[in-house]
């Protein structure tokens, strides 16, 4: 069982697990990275790696010669996980296992577990030889069924190739995880939250906010770049609910740098809310945004019904197959993983899947619809957001 604290969102395995043989959550003390194991093997900083802030608690960066060493581990290791964020497409080392035979390096952008017997990769929660995206956080685990003596075990590689990287939540087992492990242990992580939408937002004073003004709170707020809206507080959808109202047409936007997640990481994972939309009324849910005007990718719930997921000038990723309800709540969710795979939910049940890689960075969120369309902010018990999570959480 692990524990996820929320206020810095390190991520820490069970300490009591007698298959855990390491485990460094980067965060450093006294000059080295501390392994919480019981029987610890810290590890020694060379070269100038350096501590970098991530969604999951402190980060080790990686640049050129640098390279830390955590000696004998005085166990053989079957399971290894970690999250990584490349920043280059080079040959790069991750890690030195065993002195000279067992490694990890990514080749251009593929894990390639080098020396080792038989091994699977998983990639955020499945077995895939697909190539990791710059800029992301992506979770890995390498499973063998033979044992490897890390005699050596070094995050990093003191030879050629160090590469440009960041590493963050690293794991050693003694046994061979399983597929199921690696899919619970990938959304762990992946539940880590970016962006929400809080009831603490106070209600706009205006009955109808014009342009240049601002919708929602400090952490998230959204402009109103045309039309006039509203975030107001009503007894209505089985409670007080914070729902944004648009009461005359036009757009919000909301800059991506209020998430913690680069433009890349924006673009991928998962987003779920709620809206409402009256027939005849157009409402578009901007997820992917490439700036301040509709763009990228944006979920449409049309004048006719129809629900949709498009690539803005372009078509249609993935189309539900008959008209989605108006005139009531509906609640969406809709995911893309590292490989461009869109799955697209609706009141709990999948409607449609796609594929497309063309826009990789977001720069934000951006709402436009047609007077009475509603997106939902919060309820009291924190329910009724609007989210984004780091990784892809299926329904």
């Amino acid at each position: 069982m692990r524990a996820y604290t929320t206020s810095s969102r390190v991520l820490m395995p069970d300490l009591a697990d007698p298959t855990l043989v390491g485990a460094w959550n980067m965060k450093p003390r006294g000059g080295r990275i501390i392994d919480h194991c019981a029987v610890a093997h810290d590890g020694t900083p060379y070269h100038g790696t350096s501590t970098s802030p991530s969604i999951f608690g402190p980060a080790q960066l990686f640049t050129g010669a640098t390279f830390i060493d955590c000696g004998d581990l005085g166990r053989d290791i079957q399971t290894l996980a970690f999250w990584i964020r490349p920043h280059d497409v080079g040959n790069d080392y991750v890690f030195d296992i065993k002195a000279g035979t067992h490694y990890v390096y990514i080749t251009a952008g593929v894990v390639d577990p080098d020396g080792w017997a038989a091994p699977t990769v998983y990639v955020d929660g499945a077995a895939s030889t697909d190539a990791l995206i710059l800029h992301k956080w992506t979770r890995v685990v390498i499973t063998t069924a033979t044992p490897i003596d890390a005699d050596n075990f070094n995050f990093g590689v003191a030879a050629a190739n160090f590469g440009h990287f960041e590493i963050a939540g690293v794991e050693v087992y003694s046994d061979e995880k399983t597929a199921a492990w690696a899919a619970a242990d990938y959304r762990f992580g992946a539940s880590a939250i970016p962006f929400k939408t809080a009831w603490g937002a106070r209600d706009t004073l205006l009955a109808a906010e014009p342009a240049g003004m601002y919708v929602g709170d400090n952490s998230t707020p959204f402009e109103i770049l045309s039309g006039t809206h509203r975030l107001q507080t009503l007894g209505v959808f089985g409670g007080p609910v914070k729902h944004i109202w648009t009461v005359s047409a036009g757009d919000m936007y909301m800059r991506g740098d209020h998430m913690m997640a680069t433009p890349t990481e924006r673009a991928f994972g998962t987003w779920d809310f709620w809206t409402y939309k009256g027939a005849g009324t157009t409402l578009d849910v901007n997820i992917i945004a490439t700036g301040p005007a509709l763009s990228g990718y944006t979920l449409r719930h049309d004048n006719l019904g129809m629900l949709s997921l498009q690539e803005v000038g372009v078509g249609a990723v993935c189309t539900r197959v008959g008209a989605a309800p108006s005139n009531q709540l509906l609640h969406h969710r809709i995911t893309r993983a590292f490989n461009g795979d869109f799955v697209c939910y609706m009141d709990g049940a999948q409607w449609g899947t796609g594929n497309d890689l063309t826009t990789t960075e977001a720069a934000g969120i951006l709402i436009g619809g047609d007077p009475g369309t509603v997106v939902m902010w919060s309820d009291q018990r924190g329910g009724h957001c609007f989210t984004k999570y780091q990784g892809v959480l299926p329904l």
